[in-house]
């Protein structure tokens, strides 16, 4: 009768095996070459993911797709978010002059990104790991509103998460509007959908996977393989099993990295000391 121990072996190798495979379909296919990973940007707020959608966004940007992109995050955000006023303003067939810009200084402040034109202004404030700052929308919506034009201030985050309270400050609910990473997503893939440039969809798709890793989208192949393998009746029971011996496996390493940490140490101190000693008795 096979024991749960050699079921649990057996369990561990298939996975191995599955998670192998899967890693060299990758290689093969080149899913693991992504630019913004290789060139540090994956999680850099202000010149990996706030530099990128400004360009996109930008009617001058080097796409060299005019208001297209724009246009289409305008008609998205229409329907994304609810404000009547705002309704004739937010038309990517409206013919105005945007202009997009980044890290766009106020007189409290740094705005992410910054679209504006003589009707309106869409500020974004770009949230991936970074801590909100004391007042920091209230500061934003108050900029906005010295202008005469419509606004919109966005609080962008990978969940469509609501800002802290210290960050709202005086703010009320209609005075912005959370939009997560999904509706960037989903933007891109519209833009993916009308654009003909090969190299410029391949950037486009680089980035949607680096979104997705972030907010936990990818790895849905690999998730759906382990989980179905874990999930077999005759896997099930071992599978809890090792699930519950995770702690002590990560408290396990934990000892075995600070004794061995202490033993580099108390090495490195002994042999300082000889030193030392030796070098008194030379002296002497």
């Amino acid at each position: 009768m096979t024991s749960e121990l050699e079921i649990a072996n057996a369990l561990l190798e298939t996975a191995k095996e599955k998670i192998l495979a899967i890693e060299l379909k990758e290689m093969e296919e080149g899913l693991r070459f992504n630019i913004f990973r290789i060139l540090d940007r994956f999680d850099d707020e202000e010149k990996g993911h706030s530099a990128f959608l400004a360009e996109l966004l930008n009617p001058k940007g080097k796409h060299g797709r005019g208001n297209l992109f724009l246009n289409l995050f305008i008609d998205n955000l229409k329907e994304e978010i609810t404000n009547d006023k705002l309704d004739g303003y937010l038309s990517g067939n409206e013919e105005c002059n945007f202009f997009v810009e980044t890290e766009k200084s106020t007189m409290d402040g740094r705005i992410d990104i910054l679209i504006r034109s003589d009707k309106l202004l869409i500020a974004i404030e770009n949230k991936i790991y970074a801590e909100d700052q004391p007042k920091q929308l209230e500061r934003y919506k108050q900029y906005l509103n010295s202008f005469k034009a419509e606004n919109v201030l966005i609080y962008l985050t990978l969940y469509g998460y609501d800002p802290s309270n210290a960050s709202k400050g005086i703010l009320h609910d209609e005075d912005y509007y959370c939009i997560s990473y999904d509706f960037i997503v989903a933007w891109l893939k519209a833009c993916l959908d009308i654009c003909k440039i090969t190299h410029l969809k391949t950037i486009i798709e680089q980035y949607i996977q680096c979104v997705e890793t972030l907010t936990g989208k990818t790895g849905t192949t690999m998730t759906n393989e382990l989980s179905n393998l874990l999930i077999e009746p005759k896997n099930l029971d071992a599978a809890i099993k090792l699930s519950k011996s995770i702690n002590h496996v990560k408290t396990s390493i934990l000892n075995n990295f600070l004794n061995e940490l202490y033993s580099q140490v108390n090495t490195y101190v002994q042999s300082a000391n000889k030193n030392n000693q030796m070098i008194k008795l030379e002296l002497n």
